[in-house]
Parts: structure tokens; sequence; C-alpha cells
């Protein structure tokens, strides 16, 4: 997503951090995350990068779970860019389905590599504790699906798609898993005209939609 200016602080609900502490600690943490995946996530590290005691970590958080849960649900928009949580981004309006899609695409392409190696360094553990599985998801796919939902309405309106097609309601899984997983499926980084490809090929055949402009 594009990156935000740092917002003004509100109140932190930890102890005595200051809203700007918290968020300091919540960037270290993604960034670990995405370095090293959450089995190799240290809290000696994350404190030395975010500069307080271990002992502070232990004092406001539960241990490692609950602080990775919440650096999640908080989320720093990139690594080393400290903000609140990040904004809904607006919603593609090319004027085409097609359009829309590839300029999420475009979107996703651009600003997304922390999420994808976020996502990455969490999949094995998100399966054994569901509460770091929902603030993944929530970090990364609950705003994409109302941005979907409202390309897919509009394309409805327009006549491109039948508003009844059962593909509708899974078109957010079928781009953003291979968006995600593409290092993993491919063997190669993801790229628009990767994602371009699979929207034409798989996307909008699913939806009765033509490839075209």
């Amino acid at each position: 997503m594009p990156t935000s200016t740092p917002p003004t602080p509100t109140p932190a609900p930890r102890g005595r951090l200051t809203p700007e502490r918290e968020l300091e600690i919540y960037t270290a943490v993604l960034n670990r995350l995405s370095e090293n995946g959450y089995e190799g996530l240290r809290l000696d590290q994350v404190a030395e990068d975010a500069h307080c005691s271990k002992a502070t970590l232990y004092r406001l958080w539960e241990g490692k779970r609950d602080l990775v849960v919440s650096a999640l649900s908080c989320g720093a928009a990139e690594p080393d860019v400290i903000t609140q949580p990040k904004p809904q981004s607006p919603v593609p309006d090319t004027g085409s389905l097609r359009g829309d899609l590839r300029a999420w695409a475009d979107e996703f392409v651009h600003h997304h590599a922390a999420d994808i190696a976020l996502i990455l360094g969490l999949a094995r553990t998100c399966l054994a504790h569901p509460d770091l599985a929902r603030a993944a998801h929530q970090r990364v796919m609950a705003n994409e699906s109302g941005r979907f939902r409202a390309m897919l309405e509009r394309a409805a309106a327009r006549g491109e798609i039948d508003a009844g097609r059962p593909a509708q309601g899974f078109v957010v899984h079928a781009l953003a898993g291979p968006a995600l997983l593409h290092d993993i499926l491919t063997g190669g980084p993801v790229t628009t005209a990767s994602l371009y490809t699979y929207i034409d090929a798989l996307v909008l055949p699913a939806l009765g939609a033509q490839p075209t402009n």
C-alpha cells in the first residue's frame, strides 16, 4: 500500500509507553519477522532494535505471540516506516474491471513486498495459532475484500459481469494467493506482468468477462 506520513499519535494503551515508543517496538517486530520468520524471532533482538530492555517487553506483553499479534494488528506500513494501522487504499476505478484489476496488481507489486515477507515468515506458525492467523489476515486481506467487492459491484452495474457468478466470492483469494506465494509457486518474484497474465487467463474468464480493455 502507499506509504503514509506518520499520523498524530493517540494515547498508548501499554503501561507507560508513549505511542511513538510502542510503534517503534512494533516496527522492530515486523522487521525481524520479515527477516527471520516467527520461529527465528528473538525478543532480545527486538529489544535491541527498539532500544528497550527485554524485561520491558515481558512486562507489557504476555510473550512473543502476544507481541506479534499486537504488532500485526497495529501494522507499520512497511519496514522502517512507523505508522498507525494502514488505512484502506482507494478502490481502483479505471472504467473497466480489467483495468481495475490491473491497477490493483500494480499497487500490490509496488507496495506489498513487506507483507509478502511477513506472510511467508508466519505461514507455518499460523497453522498452530489461530490468533496469529486472524491478525495476519486482518493486516493483509481484510481491506482487500471490501475493495474487490466494490470493483465487482461496479463491473456488474456496467454489465461487464453477471452479478450472480459464484466466482465473485473468490476473486480476492484467487489473486492474493498467487501474489503472496509467487516465489514458491514459480521460483521467481511476483511482477505486474505475471499478475496481468493470471487476471486475463483465469480471473476474468471465471467471472464471465472478456480479457479486453
